[in-house]
Formats: C-alpha cells, structure tokens, sequence
C-alpha cells in the first residue's frame, strides 16, 4: 500500500503572513572560523527561519561565536562528539518537536545567499512530490559550483 503525500500546512507568523515553518539545523564542531558567518546570513534571510545548533563537544571558541552573534539560539550542547549524522538527528528530532514543516540541514562552514531558503521554499512548494532539494553549492569564488556537488548534479539531478 502506497502511503498518500501530504502537503505541510501553513501557519502565521509573527508578520501575520502566511508561511510555512522552516527549521535550520546546524551541526558543529571546531567551527569558530566559520559559524559567524554562517549565522549572520542566515539572519539576512528573506525567509525566515528557526535555527537550532547541535554542538558536538567543540573545543575551540566556537559556542562563544555563536552566542555573540545570537544570544538566544536554540543551541544542543552535547558532551562528546555524536559525529555528523547523530547531530543532525538530534536537531531534526528537536525541530520537529516544535512544530517545523521544512527543515534545511546546513554545513558550519556553508554561506547563505538571503533569498536561498525562500526560494528552496517556493520550489518546493510548486513541486512537493519531490521530497527533497538541495541549494546550489558554489565553489570558494561565489560564482563556479563546487567540484564535488557538479560532480554529484551530473548523476543525479532531474
């Protein structure tokens, strides 16, 4: 028997706009270097997002970055490292706890253009049989894709 795809439902936000939920989860590790970065565009997004950070026992100033730049982050402090796919599971699990209908799996070390998570929206919605979508990943110059990811959208892209 074929499980029925559902559409996620809306909700209003604090705008009073119609959006749907939309989680990041990040997981670190020793990524002080990269995660302020990070953060700060994620709060230029056009689209707003909850973030949840998964910290896997970093033990550089990573947890000082992230609390300066946003001091009430939801932010997972686990006492070793749970490696990058139980961290995830971690935060995946927490996020849908509270209610996320889409969720954005991002790289400590990964930069956001401000209408990327509004956009991955948009197309999701048009297209919601797809289950899943990844951002275009570009290579350090902003403008190439990345070595691997072209490599990967060769094999596998529709």
């Amino acid at each position: 028997m074929q499980q029925a795809l559902l559409k996620p439902q809306i909700y209003k936000n604090h705008t009073s706009a119609l959006m749907l939920k939309v989680a990041t989860v990040i997981v670190t590790y020793n990524g002080s270097r990269w995660i302020e970065r990070c953060l700060k565009d994620l709060q230029a997004s056009s689209y707003p997002t909850e973030i949840i950070i998964v910290d896997n026992a970093s033990t550089d100033n990573t947890i000082e970055k992230i609390i300066s730049v946003m001091p009430g982050v939801e932010l997972i402090r686990s006492a070793e490292n749970l490696g990058f796919g139980r961290g995830n599971n971690l935060g995946i699990e927490r996020a849908l706890q509270q209610g996320a209908q889409y969720l954005f799996l991002l790289n400590q070390d990964a930069y956001v253009s401000v209408h990327c998570i509004e956009t991955l929206i948009q197309t999701m919605e048009q297209h919601w049989e797809w289950g899943i979508l990844s951002p275009l990943q570009l290579a350090p110059n902003g403008t190439d894709p990345d070595r691997a990811f072209k490599k990967y959208m060769g094999k596998h892209s529709s």
